[in-house]
Formats: C-alpha cells, structure tokens, sequence
C-alpha cells in the first residue's frame, strides 16, 4: 500500500478529520490533503510524529512506497556528511582570516616605524600619481 492510502486509512481508523490530524502535527490541514492526494511527501520528522499518532512504526507507514523510501535514504545520505561542507567552509574563514591578519600586521608594522607615509608615495609613484602631493 501507498503511502498516501496507508495514511489516510490510518487517519480514518483514529476517525480524525484531515484538519484534527494537520493541529496534532502543528502543519496546515493543505499539508495533509496534498499527501493523501499524491502530491508530495511529509519529511522525517513528520513520518515519524506520525508514527507515533498511529500507532505504527514507519516502516508501516512507508512499506510499498518506493518513491518515499528512496526520498528518505536521499535526504539522509544529505545528513550523513555535513562536515565536509563545514570543513570547506572552515577552510575558507581560515584563509579569509589570515588575509585579514597579514593586512593588519602590516599596517601596523609600517605606522610603527613610520613607514607609511613612504609606503604610501611608493603607491601612488608605481601608479603614476606624481602629481599627488602627500605632505
């Protein structure tokens, strides 16, 4: 049996109206409507709530669904290694920092030893700002 069919058998059985069940679940009555009607699938978390209304483990819920059993395993292997997202991402603060600390180090290493008006005519003299007086 279909996931939409199984659901809205077990609803029926528990005599809830699609509106009951969608406040039990804190979703909108559209939501239950739309998945007895084939025309989407609750997530995880939702399959198991649902379970738990039911009375059923979701296995049941799922058995004969192909299409939601391949969502699920999809959507977990999405889960199963996020920390290869997170170590990209690391990876990139970490350069995004040490850019930032070499810029400042210097900065601070030409004010200290009074340096940067110099650094600053050498700028503008390899862009041919020779006319742009500092002083």
């Amino acid at each position: 049996m279909k996931f939409h069919s199984k659901l809205k058998e077990e609803r029926k059985k528990l005599n809830l109206s699609q509106d009951e069940l969608a406040q039990k679940l804190n979703i909108s009555r559209q939501s239950i409507s739309k998945w007895e009607r084939e025309k989407g699938y609750p997530n995880i978390e939702t399959l198991i709530e649902l379970s738990e209304i039911f009375n059923i483990t979701v296995d049941e819920l799922l058995k004969g669904d192909d299409f939601l059993k391949d969502k699920i395993i999809k959507d977990s292997k999405k889960l199963k290694h996020p920390i290869l997202f997170n170590f990209g991402e690391l990876l990139g603060l970490l350069g995004l920092i040490l850019l930032i600390t070499t810029f400042l180090l210097k900065a601070i290493s030409l004010i200290a030893n009074h340096e940067i008006l110099p650094f600053l005519q050498r700028i503008f003299t390899s862009y041919n700002c020779n006319n742009i007086n500092i002083n």
